[in-house]
């Protein structure tokens, strides 16, 4: 058997790393006086883009939260995919794997309904890579 080992984000309030940021400039305006102890933002608005080829999961989570994104023409998708941030380390790259919308999807409900996590769209395209990985013999015993 393989060990594999993942984050999970249930202590932000969306399951998101994208919560971190929110919370930074939470802090930053708190801390620059912005906002007193017991305050709340609640009196402006908040506008949310995305593309309209985004996927209706990602527009629900907003929906549920009360808001309804504004979306902008889905011609160029998301820009920005694909980068190489600075200060990679190549050397720790093995390799890169491809995942199709289908074994994500089947991956995500198989740990839904069997560890009963709910995975966004990039932690099961991980977790379908890495089990792909898993799967292998050389792998047998690793974590």
């Amino acid at each position: 058997p393989v060990k594999i080992l993942g984050k999970l984000e249930t202590r932000n309030p969306q399951g998101n790393v994208k919560d971190r940021i929110a919370w930074a400039m939470a802090r930053d305006v708190k801390e620059h006086g912005f906002l007193e102890p017991g305050s709340t933002v609640r009196e402006y608005r908040l506008v949310l883009t995305m593309p309209e080829t985004m996927s209706e999961e990602r527009r629900g989570i907003l929906r549920a939260l009360k808001e309804e994104p504004v979306l902008t023409p889905g011609k160029g998708g998301m820009r920005g995919t694909g980068f190489v941030p600075r200060g990679l380390s190549r050397s720790v790259i093995h390799e890169v794997l491809t995942v199709t919308g289908e074994e994500a999807t089947d991956t995500s409900r198989k740990l839904a309904r069997e560890e009963g996590i709910l995975a966004r769209i990039p932690s099961r395209e991980a977790l379908a890579a890495a089990l792909r990985v898993a799967r292998r013999p050389e792998s047998a015993g690793r974590t």
